[in-house]
């Protein structure tokens, strides 16, 4: 059986019909081997014209197998529909099912726009707005946190796509042992924008996948992005993902580390666009290029494959790589 709850109607708000601020909470295994299926809308099934989600606080459920998905405000939004800013806490597993957090909607069409949310994931897989985002809606700016058991957190949502614009959010991962993927946006297609936003890795043993922007083609263009690469961990990092063609235009993105950082690929930087900021290494007495231990050509990195590029290494297993970039300058960093 699935429990479905609706803040205000299981139907559609249209209009200018505005959802009120409820408290939800999903419901929890009365034993281990229950599986529990829930759906939770802070407003309603759908909203459309100028309808207003409420801001609502939602809390998912918790169960060894738990099936459930949250949306923030609806399970679509089109119109000039605007979610509400909700703040919302994923549900809690220890299964394989991941529960999922949708910060407004599953689908985003036409001029919906995104509420600015606050979503701690906890087990779930997060999208700060929508699943898919299209026509000229637009995200929120969110606040999302996740741990490391989360398998992915978006932004903004998996794939925006015409003129859809990612909003300007803030990203940050706790402690934990698994894989993460972390996107500040997911693919751009179309005339697609992503968000200027702030992406803070975890500050564990745990590998990361962090791309600011997912992969773009056709006129998308990247936001301006700001990546904090976590001590200890080990981060595959994009600024933009990869280009498939098109007229696609990246953002001016800056990689941030500190000492004790471990194993870093970043594997985009744009030289003359794309900064490398080493500010909190002048503690170690790191201040100009001069300080830095670089190797350039084809290197093999000492916990992954080879490349072609330039290795700064602080350390024992302790490096930051620059894929592609054989020749890195003074410009190309931020020192103290």
């Amino acid at each position: 059986m699935t429990n479905i709850i609706y803040g205000d109607t299981s139907g559609t708000l249209f209009c200018e019909q505005v959802g009120g601020d409820q408290t939800l909470i999903g419901p929890s295994a009365t034993s281990i081997y229950e599986t529990v299926v829930t759906e939770i809308h802070g407003d309603a099934q759908a909203m459309q014209d100028f309808a207003r989600g409420g801001n609502d606080f939602i809390i998912g459920g918790s169960a060894t197998n738990l099936v459930e998905e949250i949306y923030g405000d609806a399970y679509v939004m089109s119109g000039f529909s605007q979610g509400g800013n909700d703040s919302i806490f994923g549900g809690r597993t220890s299964g394989y099912n991941h529960p999922v957090v949708y910060g407004d909607a599953q689908e985003m069409h036409d001029n919906a726009r995104g509420g600015s949310d606050w979503i701690v994931g906890n087990d779930a897989n997060v999208y700060g707005d929508a699943l898919g985002m299209d026509g000229f809606a637009v995200g929120g700016n969110d606040c999302i946190m996740g741990s490391s058991t989360n398998t992915s957190l978006y932004g903004d949502a998996q794939a925006l796509r015409d003129h859809a614009q990612g909003g300007n959010d803030l990203i940050w991962v706790t402690a934990g042992t698994s894989l993460v993927q972390i996107y500040g946006d997911g693919a751009l297609s179309g005339f697609a924008r992503g968000g200027n936003d702030r992406i803070i890795g975890p500050a564990a043993s745990v590998s990361c996948i962090i791309q600011g922007d997912g992969r773009m083609s056709d006129n998308a263009v990247g936001g301006d992005d700001v990546i904090v690469a976590g001590a200890h961990s080990s981060n595959q990092i994009w600024g933009d993902g990869e280009r498939t063609g098109g007229n696609t235009v990246g953002g001016s993105d800056t990689f941030v580390f500190a000492p004790g950082i471990a194993q870093n690929r970043i594997m985009d930087f744009g030289q003359g666009q794309d900064h490398i900021d080493l500010t909190a290494f002048a503690s170690i007495g790191v201040h100009d290029l001069g300080d830095l231990s670089i190797r350039s050509g084809s290197i093999s990195l000492p916990s992954g494959p080879s490349y072609t590029g330039s290795l700064i290494t602080f350390g024992t297993d302790s490096y930051i790589a620059l894929v592609g970039v054989e020749h890195p300058a003074g410009s190309d960093f931020i020192f103290a």
